[in-house]
């Protein structure tokens, strides 16, 4: 997906980080994880009965979207 659609998508959806909110940056980062498997979809990707890893969890934004479509779910992050 190409930057600025995705902007444009994410200002639409009035979700992103706002100084002192990290709920709403939680909310944009699901938003994101939710294009981000719609575009594997598109290229035949296929995460069922996969294990997925992701690092740099952060705020962890990503990992409720990414655990509902795989086998396994391992996240990790130094903090």
């Amino acid at each position: 997906m190409k930057l600025i659609k995705f902007i444009k998508l994410a200002k639409r959806r009035q979700i992103g980080y706002f100084k002192g909110n990290p709920t709403n940056y939680i909310k944009f980062q699901n938003f994101q994880a939710k294009e981000i498997l719609s575009e594997l979809k598109k290229r035949n990707v296929n995460l069922h009965g996969k294990t997925v890893l992701e690092l740099a969890v952060g705020t962890g934004g990503y990992s409720p979207v990414f655990k509902q479509g795989c086998k396994d779910y391992i996240m990790n992050d130094i903090t």
